[in-house]
């Protein structure tokens, strides 16, 4: 448990500074759930699942889609692996978004 804990005090804080990404701290869960709707028009897409996909390909970041969870402007990112690796899943979607050089 403190294990997550640190993990989320760690990432929450950087993938709220990702352009676009509206983050709201969980309370539950090892589970990220950004709004993206703003990250997506400055992207130029109107589908999630097409951004996630370009994110993968491009960033090889795996994020999931919110539109199972009845959130299609959301995707879901686990918190569930070490902080190094989060941290670079974090530096790449700022790549992506253009706010930081690779």
């Amino acid at each position: 448990r403190q294990a997550f804990e640190e993990r989320l005090n760690t990432i929450y804080p950087l993938l709220a500074e990702v352009p676009g990404f509206e983050v709201v701290k969980p309370q539950g869960a090892f589970y990220l759930f950004p709004n993206v709707k703003k990250a997506m028009e400055m992207k130029g897409y109107t589908d999630v699942t097409d951004f996630t996909t370009v994110i993968l390909e491009e960033a090889e970041v795996a994020l999931v889609t919110g539109a199972g969870f009845g959130a299609p402007e959301n995707v879901r990112l686990s918190y569930a692996t070490d902080l190094d690796t989060l941290k670079e899943a974090v530096k790449r979607l700022k790549v992506f978004m253009g706010s930081e050089n690779d």
